[in-house]
């Protein structure tokens, strides 16, 4: 399949994967990942086809999936989980991917895997960041460092705090920051910044009313337990300033197809990232 910008193209991609990956029960949940992938492909399609890829974090494969077939890229996706690991190897089975069992936050999972493959043209690291400690944030980044070639870029995604948690509480983010000191940490480990963008955007506004008024879904690292009428305050911001999110939240119990459909064009990747729910960033190895 060729890359193209049309939304109807791109969402081909996601029925596809409804379609190769069953054990992926909520497409909703992964479109932002989806886009990123797929922007990524766009990135890197104005190299060359031989490029190495490392997907860390690499789940069911899903990602690997749409890097080797829409890319044509050479990918190793990496995950600690060997069940999901090995439903993965069954669902993409394609002759330029592969899977292993690898810890990235462990130095000799990171040094066995620099021995056997040498270091890598390119790293995706997407939903991953917020689901480890804080104190391996460094870690992380510092094994992206260290297993990408010299030139070589990093794609990650994060929740930008502020915004994410205005509507969401999810468990198990245990490693949530604001987008900016995402960007510092990311140089502070020797890449350049290319391109920050953002996806699913809130109006600043509304943000600003929902702390205010303490209706916002997270508190802190703990679930903010709103009374009915904060509920019913909060639901009535949210359709002032943006009603799309009523029609989303309703649209999957009448039509679940036409819900995703909605969502992925909802989901719009752009140069808007302080408002943006969550950030996509490129990054160049510098040394």
């Amino acid at each position: 399949m060729k890359l193209t910008h049309d939304e109807d193209r791109l969402f081909e991609v996601l029925m596809d994967i409804k379609e190769r990956f069953p054990r992926v029960k909520r497409l909703d949940w992964i479109i932002p990942s989806v886009k990123f992938y797929l922007s990524t492909v766009d990135f890197l399609g104005s190299f060359n086809d031989s490029i190495s890829v490392l997907d860390v974090g690499c789940s069911y494969g899903y990602g690997v999936y749409i890097l080797s077939s829409v890319g044509g890229f050479n990918v190793l996706g990496i995950d600690i989980d060997k069940n999901a690991v090995n439903y993965a190897k069954e669902a993409v089975n394609l002759p330029n991917a592969s899977f292993e069992i690898i810890n990235i936050l462990r130095q000799k999972d990171v040094d066995a895997l620099l021995m056997k493959y040498g270091p890598f043209d390119a790293i995706t690291c997407f939903e991953v960041f917020e689901h480890i400690p804080a104190h391996y944030s460094k870690i992380l980044l510092a094994h992206c460092f260290k297993l990408l070639k010299s030139g070589g870029f990093l794609f990650i995604s994060t929740p930008n705090k502020p915004v994410y948690d205005v509507d969401t509480y999810t468990p198990d983010h245990i490693n949530e920051i604001q987008y900016d000191d995402f960007l510092r940490l990311i140089r502070e480990s020797g890449f350049e910044v290319l391109t920050v963008k953002g996806i699913f955007k809130t109006s600043p506004l509304l943000i600003k009313l929902i702390y205010r008024l303490n209706l916002a879904a997270r508190i802190d690292d703990r679930p903010n337990a709103l009374s009915p009428l904060q509920r019913l305050i909060r639901y009535l911001l949210v359709s002032i300033f943006d009603p799309r999110r009523i029609l989303l939240s309703i649209s999957p119990h009448i039509d679940y197809n036409l819900f995703l459909k909605m969502k992925f064009k909802y989901s719009k990747c752009d140069d808007s990232v302080s408002n943006a729910s969550l950030i996509y960033v490129i990054a160049k190895r510098i040394k």
